[in-house]
């Protein structure tokens, strides 16, 4: 008797549409919130072994650059410390960025790729401005103000694709991968 309650509750739940929908957000920073160079991002996305990206739109030109793979914990809780710009003091300050977060591309995407829009994803969450401001904390649990000093290196932008550094940047048009 139990058995045929419980299947009878499973349809019932089935048929009302009770079931997690995909959904990811970005939680911090907030809409307008002023960032550094490099400040961290955090969000929810629905399921803990979701793939989640970060992608950074400069408002001043048609480029979308992906950032590293962030790590998602149990709850679904994710951070990932981004770029915003470039590192030379003051070039960036009072700029807007666009960001939107991404699980599960549907595209495969890694760290440094350089794309004409934003991806497209299971989930996907609602683009958020932001805008660079050198004194402004990382967001991230150890603090980090950018002062000027810290540089860049090659080795900080590890990617399996080409050198954001010898290359100029141009916007890489994904392609579909073939059916099987």
């Amino acid at each position: 008797m139990n058995r045929v309650i419980t299947v009878i509750l499973l349809l019932l739940l089935s048929i009302s549409g009770f079931c997690v929908q995909p959904f990811i957000t970005i939680d911090t920073p907030t809409d307008l919130a002023k960032v550094p160079w490099r400040p961290c991002f955090s969000g929810t996305v629905w399921d803990d072994h979701a793939s989640v990206f970060v992608v950074v739109h400069p408002t001043e030109v048609s480029s979308y650059f992906v950032q590293p793979t962030a790590t998602v914990r149990s709850g679904g809780k994710y951070e990932v410390v981004t770029y915003i710009g470039e590192s030379v003091p003051g070039l960036h300050s009072g700029k807007h960025f666009e960001v939107r977060a991404i699980a599960n591309p549907k595209i495969a995407l890694h760290e440094g790729m350089v794309l004409a829009n934003f991806p497209s994803g299971e989930a996907v969450s609602n683009v958020i401005r932001v805008v660079r401001d050198e004194t402004s904390l990382s967001g991230c649990e150890d603090p980090v103000k950018f002062t000027g000093t810290q540089t860049a290196n090659a080795s900080d932008l590890k990617s399996s694709g080409p050198s954001l550094v010898d290359s100029p940047l141009k916007p890489v048009v994904p392609v579909p991968p073939t059916p099987h």
